[in-house]
């Protein structure tokens, strides 16, 4: 019985980290990183497409990602794309290859970052408050039906809420490694 209500609050926790997780990846910090670019579309050969998509993507140093493209004609839209995409990188193609490099952080936008960072935190948080809720809410529900006892009810939310703390404790995680990426 723990089983279910388990499965189903680990299943929404799982899409809210996530979640959280590409949210964080798509701010940029200190280093470059290809979630920076991957998703960003463009139309090639009159069908939308991402980066990711029309090459391969890789670091080349702590603060360029290269895009090596697999078609010559697909360099001037790529290009095109991450400038109109302003993430704060500056391009220059090299043939086959583009390179999209990042400028240092100014302590203002670290600022600006961390405050970013704590924000969608705190919405993960928020919903994983509200998933947990909801769970209870249905051991709640059961108990009154008579489905379950009152020492299964217990152990139940007991089992709910430590797979709550270990998602709080991955979102702390998750922050504290973005927000040491954006002081480097």
């Amino acid at each position: 019985m723990t089983n279910d209500y388990d499965k189903h609050l680990q299943a929404d926790l799982d899409g809210t980290l996530g979640r959280l997780q590409e949210d964080l990846a798509a701010l940029r910090s200190s280093r470059a990183s290809v979630e920076l670019v991957e998703k960003i579309s463009l139309i090639h050969y009159g069908q939308p497409m991402t980066i990711q998509q029309l090459g391969s993507l890789s670091i080349e140093a702590p603060r360029t990602v290269l895009i090596t493209l697999w078609d010559q004609t697909a360099v001037a839209p790529v290009v095109k794309a991450i400038q109109d995409a302003q993430v704060g990188l500056s391009v220059t193609n090299d043939g086959m290859t583009v390179r999209a490099s990042m400028a240092a952080l100014t302590s203002e936008r670290r600022e600006e970052l961390t405050k970013t960072v704590k924000k969608t935190a705190e919405a993960a948080r928020i919903a994983i408050r509200n998933h947990r809720d909801d769970s209870m809410k249905k051991v709640r529900s059961a108990k009154d039906a008579k489905e379950i006892t009152e020492d299964d009810e217990r152990s139940i939310r007991d089992a709910l809420q430590a797979i709550v703390d270990r998602a709080n404790k991955r979102v702390d995680e998750l922050v504290d490694a973005k927000l040491e990426a954006i002081s480097e």
